[in-house]
C-alpha cells in the first residue's frame, strides 16, 4: 500500500518493538518438578561434606525469609524426572548470592548478574550454598537489595531457552546500541530513547552515513523476519555484520575478564571467600562455553581460600592457568593499600605475593593490578622493581574531583627513579558490560592512541558482583570487527603490558605519588584499627630484629600473612562494616601481643640474667623506670653491664616545660607560645592547640573529609581547675583540661632525661558524632614545600595557596611524620605520630587528625538481622590515648635526630627479656644522617638490614661491622650478596631515596 518512508526516526521504534518481541521469546517454562531441602543457618560456613542427610529437611511451600547477615545454608534440590532436553535452565529465586554444586564441586554462581545455570542431561540433583549478602551496586540502581527482614525465598523454577531468539536478540541489541550512541554524538538535544514513538521526535537531518544505511538495513531485515521467521531474520543480520566491518583505523579494546571481589568490605572475610568460590565457579564455565574468552584474577589470598573451601574448583583453576585462559597475576597478596603500611609491610605483601604466584603460574607476575586503591606511594615502582614487576594498572586515578589525571598510559617514576610503564582507565572503571557508549568513550578518551592503538577494559560486574556474563560475551563476539566501534578482543593482560612495554620510550613520564584527589578521611577513620595495625608492624619489627640477633632464622609467616591481608583497601581504611573490625582488631592485637613474647623467648639463654633488647638498628637511650641506658643497635645487653647515663632533671610549671635541651612555654589555655630545642627558638606561633570540626561529606561517611569541613570548626573549651603538674626523677609534664561539647580532652606536654622533643599525649573520652578533632600547630613557616613521610622515603607537597592542585590537598597522608620550613628548607618544625596518619597543612599550620566519627558503613542497614549485637553507628566514639612529639627540625641533624628515625625511636619500645647478650654484628652507620637503618629481617643465610634515604640526599655511608661478622650489598629481594663480603666496615654508595639491603652473617 505504502513506499518505504523517507522518516528515518520511524525506524528506530520498530528495531526496538523487534527487539522486545525477540526478549519475550527467550525464556519459557519448562516441564519438571524441584523437590527443595534446607538446612538451617549457620554463621560459621561448612563445606558440603561436613553435612549429612539428617541435616537437610523439606521445604514447605511458599517464599519465606532467612537469615542471619552473612550466614550460610545449604539447599538440595532433587528432580524426580532427570533433565532430559538441552537448553534446560534453573531460575533459582533467592535474594541471597548462591554457588550450585554437583557432585560435590562447584559449578555455577548464582546471583542477580547470573540468575540462571544451564543443567546438563541427565542431571538428577543439585546442591545449593546461600550466603545471606546481596551485592549489585553496580546494576544502577535497578535491583532490589535484600529485604529487612532477611534475604526472601521464592520456590525454584525450570527454564527453557530459546537459544535462537537468545543469539538473534544480541545481534540486534548490539547493532540498536550502536545506532543509539551513533546518533546521540550527531543529535546532543535529543531528549528521550531513540526508540521511544511517544511525543515529538525531530527529523534526523544530522546523522553519519553509518547511521542511514543500518536503519534501512535493518527495516529490510524486520520485514523478512515479519514474513519468513526467525532463521530468514539471522541471516539478514548476519550479512549487515558482514558487509560493515571496523574502521581500519579503529583502536583495539582488549577485554580482559574481572571480577573486583573485595576480600573484605560490606561483608566478613568468611563471605568474601565464599564469593571467590561463587564468582570462579562461574567463569570456568563461562571458559568453557566461550572459548575466545580470558579471565584474570589476582590476589593469591583468594586462590588459597578457595583451595581450602572447594579443592576441585582450584584444581581445575590451576588447569586453565596452565592453558592460558586464566591469567594469574597481579604481584600483591592482596590488593594492598599503599599509603598506610610501611615500606617493609609493602615489600612483604609483594614478595607473598610474588611468592603465590610462582607457585600458580611458574613464574613471578609482571603486572601490578591495582584497580581500586585511594592513592599510591612514590615507592612503589622501586618496590615492583625489586620483585620483578614491569608493568602497573589501576582506575582509581579517574576518581579524583579537581584535578584530571593526564594519560592513560605513561611511566610512572618513583621517587628514586624506578620506572615501571602503567596504564589507566581513564572514565569507567572496573564494573564494564561491553557497553557501546563506554568503549567509543574509551577510544576517544585514550590519550596515547597515537603511540599505541589498544585500551585495557577490565569486564564483568565487580564488588562482588560475580564477574562477567554469558550476555557480555555474547556482545564482545559481535563486536570483534564491527563498524561504529572500537574493535573488541578478549585478551591477557601481561600479553597487552608487553606490548606496551614495547613502546614505553614514547610514553610521557609522571614521576612521584600519584595522588587521588577523594578519599581522605581514609586515613583517620577507626583509629583503634590503625593502632591495632601499627602496633602489629612494631612487633613483627621486634620479632624479626630478635631472630636476627639471636641467630635463629625466619619467623614463622602467619603473622606477616594476616598484617598483609589487613592492608587490604578496604579493610584498613577503616571503611568497611563493623563485623570486619569486631573481628580484625582483636586478631591484630592478639598477634602483636604473641610476636612481642616469643622474641623474648628466642633471646632467652641459660644464665636467665635480666637483660634489655633493642630491636631497632639505631644506637639510642632508653628509660626504663628511673633509669637511663645506652643502647647500641639491634643488640641485647644484661642489666649488670649496659651503660647507664644521668641527665639533669626535667622541670616543670603551670606555664612551661625545660629539660636540658627543650624549653617550652604556654599560655593559660594550654596553648604553646615558645619552643626552644638546643638553643634554637623554633618559629612556633601562638594558636589553639586543638579543634573540631563538623564532618558532614556528602557522600561516603567512612571514607570522605570534604574541604567545606575544616574551614571553622568548635574551639574545646579549657577546664582551668583541671591543670596538672608532675615531677619525677626523669621527667615533667604539664596537663591542660578541656571540654568539646560532651566530650573531654586531656593534653599531656612531657619531657624527658635529654630527648630534644616535646611529647604530646591526647587522653580523649569522644562523644560526638560525625565530627572531626585535629591536634593542631601553628608556625611561621611558609616554605612552598613540607615534607611529609611516605613509605620507605618522603614527598614534597606544596602548601602554597591559590592553585587547583594544593587547593584539592586539604588531608593528605603522613606515614608518621612531617615537616614543614621555610624555603631553604633548612630547618623548621617537625611532627612524629605513633599512629595517626591524616593531616592537613595550610600557611604554616599543622592539623594531624586525632579522630574522626564518620557513620560507620552500613551501620544502619539490616538492624533486624545482623547478630553481632552493640555495634557502634559512629566511628572512634571511646576512649582515646594517642601520643605524638613535635621537635625541631634541621637539614644537618645526626641521624638519631630525624624525625623518620625519631618515629622508630620515640615509639618502638625496648624489650626486657630474660637470658644473655645477643648482637647481629652490626655497629652502626656512619656519615648518612638521612639514611635510615629501618628494619632488620632474619633469613636463612643470616639477617638482611633494610635501608632506605628519606630527604632526598646522595653520598656514601660507612657501616661498622663487629668481629666474627661481614657484610655486603644484596638486591632487596634476594639473600645473596653482589660483592665479596666486607669484614669490620662496608662503604656503601647511596641515591636520592634509595631503598638498599644489607646482607649480614657469620665470619666462618
Amino acid at each position: 500500500m505504502l513506499n518505504k518512508t523517507f522518516l528515518l526516526q520511524l525506524i528506530p521504534p520498530r528495531i526496538g518493538e523487534a527487539l522486545r518481541r525477540l526478549e519475550a521469546c527467550i525464556w519459557s517454562p519448562a516441564e519438571g518438578d524441584i523437590i527443595v531441602y534446607q538446612t538451617e543457618s549457620s554463621v560459621r560456613h561448612r563445606r558440603g561434606n561436613e553435612l549429612t542427610p539428617g541435616s537437610f529437611s523439606l521445604v514447605a511451600e511458599g517464599g519465606f525469609f532467612w537469615g542471619p547477615k552473612y550466614a550460610q545454608r545449604w539447599f538440595r534440590l532433587e528432580f524426580p524426572s532427570e533433565i532430559r532436553e538441552e537448553s534446560i535452565y534453573l531460575h533459582w529465586r533467592d535474594q541471597a548470592e548462591a554457588t550450585a554444586y554437583s557432585e560435590g564441586s562447584p559449578v555455577a554462581g548464582i546471583d542477580l548478574a547470573h540468575p540462571y545455570y544451564p543443567l546438563p542431561k541427565g542431571t538428577d540433583s543439585l546442591w545449593i550454598e546461600a550466603v545471606c549478602i546481596r551485592s549489585g551496586i553496580w546494576l544502577d540502581g535497578n535491583a532490589l537489595s535484600m529485604a529487612d527482614e532477611g534475604s526472601r525465598f521464592e520456590a525454584p523454577r525450570l527454564l527453557q531457552r530459546n537459544d535462537l531468539a537468545w543469539s538473534l536478540y544480541h545481534d540486534l541489541r548490539v547493532l540498536l546500541d550502536i545506532l543509539e550512541v551513533d546518533i546521540a554524538d550527531t543529535q546532543p538535544g535529543l531528549r528521550k530513547a531513540l526508540t521511544d514513538p511517544v511525543r515529538f521526535t525531530p527529523s534526523f537531518q544530522r546523522a553519519t552515513p553509518l547511521f542511514r544505511r543500518w536503519c534501512m538495513r535493518l527495516d529490510q531485515a524486520i520485514d523478512v523476519f515479519d514474513a519468513e521467521g526467525p532463521e530468514a531474520f539471522k541471516a539478514q543480520l548476519a550479512a549487515i555484520y558482514r558487509d560493515f566491518p571496523a574502521d581500519p583505523q579503529a583502536l583495539r579494546a582488549v577485554l580482559t575478564g574481572h571480577a573486583h571481589i573485595d576480600l573484605v568490605w560490606l561483608w566478613p572475610e568468611r563471605v568474601g571467600e565464599f564469593k571467590a568460590v561463587h564468582t570462579w565457579a562461574t567463569q570456568v564455565r563461562l571458559l568453557n562455553l566461550y572459548p575466545e574468552y580470558r579471565f584474570g584474577y589476582s590476589q593469591p589470598a583468594s586462590y588459597e581460600a578457595v583451595a581450602r573451601r572447594a579443592p576441585a574448583l582450584y584444581d581445575r583453576v590451576r588447569a586453565l592457568i596452565g592453558e592460558g585462559r586464566w591469567e594469574a597475576t597481579g604481584a600483591s597478596y592482596v590488593e594492598s593499600d599503599t599509603q598506610l603500611p610501611c615500606g617493609e609491610a609493602l615489600l612483604r605483601s609483594l614478595r607473598l605475593g610474588q611468592r603465590r604466584f610462582v607457585k600458580l603460574r611458574g613464574e613471578p607476575a609482571r603486572v601490578f593490578w591495582l584497580p581500586d586503591v585511594f592513592g599510591y606511594s612514590g615507592c612503589v615502582p622501586q618496590l615492583l622493581k625489586a620483585v620483578g614487576v614491569t608493568g602497573f594498572f589501576t582506575t582509581k586515578l579517574s576518581w579524583s574531583t579537581i584535578n584530571r589525571f593526564p594519560h592513560t598510559s605513561f611511566r610512572w617514576r618513583g621517587f628514586d627513579g624506578s620506572e615501571v610503564t602503567s596504564h589507566v582507565v581513564m572514565l569507567h572503571d572496573y564494573n564494564e558490560a561491553v557497553g557501546i557508549r563506554n568503549l567509543r568513550e574509551d577510544a576517544l578518551q585514550h590519550q596515547q592512541a597515537a603511540v599505541h592503538p589498544e585500551f585495557l577494559v577490565p569486564t564483568g560486574y565487580g564488588d562482588g558482583g560475580g564477574g562477567p556474563t554469558e550476555a557480555m560475551c555474547e556482545r564482545a563476539r559481535r563486536l570483534a570487527d564491527l563498524a561504529g566501534s572500537p574493535r573488541v578482543g578478549w585478551g591477557r593482560i601481561e600479553d597487552f603490558f608487553g606490548r606496551l612495554e614495547a613502546v614505553k620510550d614514547a610514553l610521557p613520564v609522571v614521576a612521584g605519588e600519584l595522588s587521588l584527589e577523594l578519599h581522605r578521611g581514609v586515613f583517620t577513620t577507626h583509629g583503634r584499627l590503625k593502632a591495632a595495625f601499627r602496633a602489629l608492624e612494631r612487633a613483627l619489627q621486634t620479632q624479626e630484629a630478635a631472630h636476627a640477633a639471636a641467630g635463629a632464622g625466619p619467623i614463622d609467616e602467619h603473622a606477616w600473612e594476616r598484617l598483609v591481608f589487613a592492608q587490604f583497601h578496604d579493610y584498613i581504611p577503616g571503611s568497611s562494616i563493623w563485623e570486619v573490625y569486631a573481628e580484625a582488631i582483636p586478631e591484630l592485637e592478639k598477634l602483636a601481643g604473641e610476636a612481642v613474647r616469643e622474641a623474648a623467648t628466642v633471646l632467652g639463654g641459660e644464665s636467665g640474667a635480666p637483660s634489655l633488647f633493642n630491636p631497632l638498628p639505631l644506637p639510642r637511650v632508653w628509660r626504663d623506670g628511673p633509669e637511663y641506658y645506652a643502647l647500641p643497635p639491634l643488640s641485647g645487653t644484661p642489666l649488670s653491664s649496659v651503660r647507664r647515663l644521668e641527665f639533669a632533671r626535667p622541670e616543670a610549671t603551670p606555664c612551661s616545660l625545660k629539660n636540658q635541651r627543650v624549653s617550652a612555654t604556654f599560655s593559660d589555655d594550654g596553648s604553646l607560645r615558645t619552643l626552644i630545642i638546643d638553643g634554637h627558638k623554633v618559629a612556633v606561633v601562638p594558636g589553639s592547640m586543638l579543634r573540631g570540626y563538623f564532618d558532614h561529606p556528602a557522600t561516603n561517611d567512612a571514607w570522605d573529609i570534604d574541604r567545606p569541613s575544616l574551614v571553622s570548626g568548635i574551639k574545646p573549651e579549657r577546664t582551668p581547675d583541671q591543670q596538672r603538674i608532675e615531677n619525677d626523677a626523669t621527667s615533667a609534664s604539664l596537663t591542660f583540661e578541656y571540654k568539646l561539647k560532651s566530650s573531654r580532652i586531656a593534653v599531656k606536654y612531657s619531657l624527658f632525661g635529654d630527648e630534644s622533643v616535646l611529647r604530646i599525649t591526647y587522653d580523649i573520652d569522644w562523644r560526638e558524632p560525625k565530627m572531626c578533632l585535629k591536634g593542631l600547630f601553628h608556625t611561621a613557616c611558609l616554605g612552598r614545600q613540607v615534607r611529609y613521610g611516605a613509605p620507605f622515603g618522603s614527598v614534597l607537597r606544596s602548601q602554597s595557596p591559590g592553585y587547583a592542585k594544593e587547593e584539592a590537598a586539604w588531608e593528605v597522608p603522613a606515614s608518621r611524620w612531617l615537616a614543614i620550613m621555610d624555603d631553604a628548607q633548612h630547618e623548621g618544625l617537625f611532627v612524629v605520630t605513633e599512629a595517626k596518619y591524616g593531616v592537613t597543612v595550610n600557611e604554616g599550620c599543622i592539623g594531624v587528625s586525632l579522630l574522626r566519627s564518620a557513620l560507620v558503613t552500613e551501620a544502619d542497614m539490616h538492624p533486624e538481622i545482623r547478630t553481632l549485637q552493640n555495634r557502634p553507628r559512629f566511628s572512634d566514639m571511646h576512649r582515646h590515648e594517642i601520643a605524638l612529639a613535635i621537635g625541631r627540625f634541621s637539614s644537618d641533624s645526626p641521624s638519631a635526630g630525624h624525625p623518620a628515625a625519631l618515629a622508630d625511636l620515640l615509639f618502638t619500645p625496648c624489650l626486657r627479656y630474660s637470658g644473655g647478650p645477643a648482637s647481629g654484628g652490626f655497629l652502626g652507620l656512619e656519615g648518612a644522617p638521612s639514611l635510615l637503618p629501618a628494619w632488620c629481617e632474619p633469613v636463612k643465610t643470616g639477617w638482611a638490614l633494610r635501608l632506605h634515604e628519606t630527604s632526598g640526599c646522595r653520598g656514601e655511608a660507612l657501616l661498622r661491622i663487629a668481629p666474627g661478622w661481614k657484610a655486603s650489598v644484596c638486591d632487596v629481594d634476594k639473600e645473596t650478596g653482589l660483592a665479596t663480603p666486607a669484614t669490620e666496615t662496608l662503604r656503601v654508595p647511596f641515591t636520592p631515596y634509595q631503598l638498599m639491603t644489607v646482607l649480614f652473617s657469620r665470619d666462618a
